[in-house]
């Protein structure tokens, strides 16, 4: 093409007189386009084209429509310029659809418009235009007024009450002059109002100034609709840190995280992997958009591609084409993660990796832009120092837990108890909250939270007994009163024991619960208990099941003043006591798992069943 372009500007055309000669010229015109039609594809061609002729320059490259070059200069030479549509590099060619019944009207406005740089489209009447609009919107309409079917009134105001079609600028065109006409049609909601005859430079000039106004209330529509998508992602993201530090799960953490990273950017495959137990590898342990058992048998070795060499590096790594393959990821298969564009990001909390998030299979397979990047690391920060502090916090209460237990133990070790008593009470009472948590008047109480609250506060029961002296807890007799008097007071000081625990660390939340146990687990359900004398309802729902389970296991077992009692008189003597000594709700919810009480004991006991024995201490009797 440069070559011919060379030639032809060499040529020369002699004239007389030895005036200078014209030069010749030729246009190329190249399209690349989609477009719906061949001769939609040459319609385009046929628009570079004249714009090539109009500037001078022997060549216009467009793309997909664009015209991306027109200038005017020899070959060879550097020089540019616009074209008279105002058509900058890379900017759409402008859309124009003219209304008119009269055809030679239609075909003078088509060919000033296709000279000046626009695509036109016809419509002979108002009828027609409305269909052509429906079909594919112009980007401005050039409306007569006096047309058969539908007039151009008509036909402005039917576009202007249209969501769709009330923003293309109009321009009309009428031989009706009059100032009343040309209010008539601005009511209408024509933007301009010209009258024929119309000189085609003012009319180039009208349309060139409705042009620049479409593409700058275009731009002005799509920067308001991305600032709206913007703040709705900006909210979204609000509310997921919100979210994620009311978790109380590791699961629940990670379910919030993939589920924010799909709808954010916008793809159908996203997967957490975090350390396996062994740690050598990474396996998934929460995803979207993977089959179950891909997900299970996905399995990352540390350091290796992908996931493994953004958890050891702390790197992530992201690939928005085929061509930025590198050789280590060429190789990896995975057919969870196979697919392009993809990120894989740490988890990161403060420079600490626990764990890595995969993000691919994106929709339309758009690349990942750097707001996409932004969105993806900071929802990987947010999660991953969610799920470190709540290892950490996870760590400190089993901590914790364990120094309770100790102290609940070396009260139990002093009684010449094997210390499973503590393990065994807790168990039954377990047992007797999941059978409360089936009846109506328990459901919204007895919930998961309060199980654990209480398989944490159910231990402490009895830590008040290691302020009984030692002459009194392991007496192998009947107690005096007084000496009864004295053993009464580990309810008492257990609690103030956890009361000042609760001082210390208030943002423990069981020890409340496990207060309530130690104060009140002898209270009796007719008013006879200590050591307030609490009645009923009045004696908190923990303690109410911690004094059937403690009872029965202090049945069960052999103590330094009594041996072991049968499962069966166990059972007796507790029921006999409901209503009296315990709540009559707590005694059916244990008959319901009696058996499972008995198996437990057995289990948990080398102790052979006997009928002999005291009762003393064990049900809680008035004074």
């Amino acid at each position: 093409a440069d070559r011919i372009r060379r030639a032809i500007w060499g040529l020369a055309i002699p004239r007389p007189g030895g005036a200078t000669p014209p030069r010749v010229t030729v246009s190329l015109g190249v399209a690349v386009s989609e477009g719906p039609s061949w001769q939609a594809v040459l319609d385009r061609a046929d628009v570079a084209l004249r714009a090539a002729k109009r500037t001078g320059r022997n060549m216009v490259c467009t793309d997909r429509g664009n015209v991306l070059q027109a200038q005017s200069c020899p070959p060879g030479s550097s020089g540019g310029g616009t074209s008279e549509a105002g058509s900058q590099a890379g900017e759409d060619i402008v859309d124009v659809l003219v209304v008119d019944d009269d055809p030679t009207n239609r075909a003078v406005c088509k060919g000033c418009l296709r000279r000046a740089g626009y695509r036109v489209r016809e419509a002979e009447d108002g009828v027609v235009a409305l269909a052509r609009v429906r079909e594919d919107p112009p980007d401005i309409i050039i409306m007569d007024v006096m047309m058969p079917n539908m007039d151009g009134l008509e036909c402005t105001r039917a576009l202007r009450v249209n969501p769709e079609t009330r923003d293309i600028p109009i321009i009309i065109v009428s031989a009706l002059a009059r100032t009343d006409d040309i209010l008539a049609g601005l009511k209408a909601g024509a933007d301009e109002y010209l009258s024929k005859p119309v000189r085609a430079s003012e009319l180039a000039v009208r349309v060139q100034s409705m042009a620049r106004l479409s593409r700058e209330r275009k731009d002005l529509l799509r920067s308001y609709e991305e600032r709206g998508r913007q703040m709705g992602i900006l909210t979204r993201l609000v509310e997921f840190c919100r979210a994620v530090n009311l978790c109380v799960s590791r699961d629940e953490i990670l379910r919030h995280t993939v589920s924010i990273v799909a709808e954010v950017v916008d793809c159908r495959r996203v997967s957490v992997m975090l350390p396996h137990e062994s740690g050598n590898r990474l396996t998934i342990v929460n995803s979207l958009g993977l089959e179950p058992e891909m997900a299970r048998e996905a399995s990352v070795p540390l350091g290796e591609p992908i996931a493994g060499h953004v958890f050891t590096s702390g790197q992530a790594i992201v690939v928005n084409s085929e061509a930025e393959i590198g050789s280590q990821i060429r190789d990896y298969h995975a057919p969870y993660f196979a697919s392009v564009p993809l990120v894989s990001a740490p988890l990161d909390a403060a420079g600490c990796v626990v764990g890595v998030l995969n993000v691919t299979d994106r929709k339309e397979g758009a690349p990942f832009e750097a707001r996409d990047l932004e969105y993806i690391e900071l929802i990987s920060r947010v999660a991953g120092t969610a799920v470190h502090d709540l290892s950490m916090q996870e760590a400190r209460d089993q901590a914790s837990d364990s120094i309770m237990v100790a102290l609940a133990s070396l009260a139990e070790c002093r009684d010449n108890d094997t210390g499973r008593h503590v393990e065994r009470v807790t168990r039954f009472c377990l047992m007797i909250a999941e059978a409360l948590r089936g009846e109506d008047e328990y459901r919204d109480e007895i919930d998961d939270e309060f199980l654990h609250k209480l398989e944490r506060s159910v231990p402490l029961h009895d830590i008040g007994k290691v302020a009984i002296p030692d002459h009194i807890l392991l007496f192998p007799g009947k107690l005096t009163e007084e000496q009864m008097t004295v053993m009464r007071t580990h309810a008492a000081v257990g609690a103030n024991t956890i009361q000042a625990l609760i001082a210390r660390t208030p943002s423990v939340p069981f020890l409340e619960m496990a207060r309530e146990i130690a104060a009140h687990h002898h209270e009796r359900y007719d008013g006879n208990g200590y050591p307030d004398r609490l009645r009923g309802k009045e004696i908190p729902l923990p303690a109410r099941i911690t004094a059937v389970a403690d009872v029965y296991d202090a049945l069960t077992t052999r103590r330094v003043y009594k041996e072991a009692y049968s499962h069966e008189k166990a059972v007796r003597i507790i029921r006999e006591g409901s209503g009296s000594a315990f709540d009559p709700d707590m005694v059916e919810a244990f008959l319901q798992r009696e058996r499972e009480f008995a198996e437990l004991a057995r289990m948990m006991s080398d102790d052979s069943p006997s009928e002999a024995g005291s009762l003393q201490l064990l049900v809680p009797c008035a004074p």
